[in-house]
C-alpha cells in the first residue's frame, strides 16, 4: 500500500530543479550559546510545512513552504553520518517521520526517531538533525507559538484523563523543550491529519489558516490519548490512577455489553494493559472484575426489585441462563431463586 506521503515525496523530486534555492542557514543571523554557534530561522505569523528527503548516497532534499512561497534547498555530506547547522525556530515545530529513522540532537543530547513517530520542539530550543547514510523522509509544520498556544488550551477535553494529559504535555514542552511520541500499536488518524495538515499549508486554498487549526486541535488530541510519551514517574502513576477510575467507571455503566475490545478502541491502550491495570488494583483480571460487577448487580435486583430471573440474566449480560445460575451458585453458595427468597 501506498504511503500517504508518496505523492508528496514525487512532488518535491519533480520541482527540484524549479525550487531549487540557496540555502537558508548562510543568510540566518547567529547567536552563540556557550561555544555552540546556533543560526536563528525565523518565520512568519502563518503556518509553514516542509518535507525531507535525505538518499542512502548522501543527498539531501529540503522543501519547505511558507507565506513567502515555495523552495527546495540541496546539501550533501560525506561519511556515515554527519551534523547539520545547529538552529533554533521562533515557531512550534511538529515532525513526523515517514519513511526509515533519524537522529536529531536536542540541546546537545542525541535522540533517535523511528518511523512512524512523532516529535514536537519548541520555539528557541537549539537543536540539529545528523545525517545519515539511509533513506530518510521526513515531514513537518511550523505553527507560530500563540497559534499553538491558543488551540492547545481550546483541545482540552472534558475528562480527567484528557486535561491531565494535555497539561502534562505541556509542562514535558516547557521542562524539556521536545517531545517525543511513540505510537500504540498501529495508528493512521494522527498520520492522516499530519497529512491534511501538509497538504492545506502547501496548497493555501481560501479558508486554509482556520481550516489549519481545526487539524491542528485535531493532531494534539490525537497525539495525546493514542500515543505515549515521556511523564515523570508521579505523573505516570497518577495517569495509571486516573485510568483506572476511567475503566471502572465505564464497565458500572456498561457491565451488561463491556469487552475489552471497547476499552482498547474508547482508551486506546492494548488488551494486555487492561488486564495489568484492573490485576493491580483490584486483585483480578478483567474477565473476573466484570464477572463481579454482573454478579453484583444480579444480587441487587433479586434483593430489591420483582422482575424474573430470567429477565435478570439478559439484564446483566449473560446469555446462558445454566452459566448464570452456575456462576452466581458458586459465588453465593445457592441458587438465585434460594438468593431471592432468603434476602428479600
Amino acid at each position: 500500500m501506498e504511503s500517504i506521503f508518496e505523492p508528496w515525496k514525487r512532488y518535491v523530486i519533480h520541482n527540484e530543479y524549479v525550487l531549487r534555492t540557496e540555502d537558508i542557514h548562510n543568510k540566518a543571523p547567529i547567536v552563540y550559546i556557550g561555544d555552540k554557534k546556533v543560526y536563528i530561522y525565523s518565520g512568519s505569523q502563518l503556518f509553514s510545512a516542509g518535507i525531507w528527503l535525505q538518499s542512502n548516497e548522501g543527498h539531501l532534499r529540503i522543501y519547505s513552504r511558507s507565506r513567502d512561497g515555495e523552495k527546495i534547498i540541496w546539501r550533501s555530506f560525506n561519511g556515515e553520518s554527519q551534523e547539520g547547522p545547529v538552529h533554533q525556530h521562533d515557531a512550534i515545530e511538529i515532525g513526523y517521520i515517514v519513511e526509515g529513522n533519524t537522529y536529531q540532537s536536542f540541546s546537545g543530547e542525541e535522540h533517535k526517531f523511528k518511523q512512524g513517530e512523532f516529535w514536537i520542539v519548541d520555539r528557541n530550543c537549539y537543536h540539529s538533525d545528523i545525517y545519515g547514510q539511509e533513506s530518510l523522509c521526513t515531514v513537518y509544520i511550523g505553527i507560530p507559538a500563540e497559534v499553538f498556544d491558543s488551540v492547545f488550551v481550546e483541545s482540552i477535553g472534558n475528562s480527567e484523563i484528557q486535561q491531565f494529559l494535555f497539561l502534562a504535555l505541556l509542562q514535558q514542552k516547557k521542562n524539556r523543550q521536545f517531545l517525543h511520541f511513540t505510537p500504540r500499536g498501529d495508528k493512521s488518524a494522527a498520520v492522516v491529519l499530519m497529512e491534511n495538515l501538509v497538504r492545506e499549508i502547501i496548497e493555501q486554498k481560501t479558508g486554509y489558516y482556520d481550516i489549519s487549526k481545526g487539524l491542528l486541535a485535531r493532531l494534539l488530541e490525537s497525539l495525546s490519548s493514542e500515543y505515549d510519551f515521556l511523564l515523570t514517574s508521579q505523573e505516570r502513576q497518577k495517569m495509571r490512577d486516573l485510568l483506572f477510575r476511567q475503566v471502572e467507571k465505564f464497565i458500572q455503566e456498561n457491565y451488561k455489553t463491556a469487552t475489552i475490545r471497547e476499552l482498547v478502541n474508547r482508551f486506546h491502550y492494548n488488551e494486555d494493559y487492561y488486564n495489568r491495570l484492573i490485576k493491580e488494583y483490584s486483585s483480578y483480571t478483567y474477565s473476573d472484575y466484570l464477572k463481579n460487577v454482573r454478579l453484583k448487580e444480579a444480587e441487587k435486583m433479586l434483593c430489591m426489585t420483582k422482575i424474573s430471573i430470567e429477565q435478570i440474566v439478559g439484564q446483566v449480560g449473560y446469555k446462558s441462563r445454566g452459566h448464570f445460575y452456575r456462576l452466581f451458585t458458586e459465588r453465593y453458595g445457592m441458587t438465585p431463586a434460594k438468593y431471592r427468597k432468603q434476602n428479600s
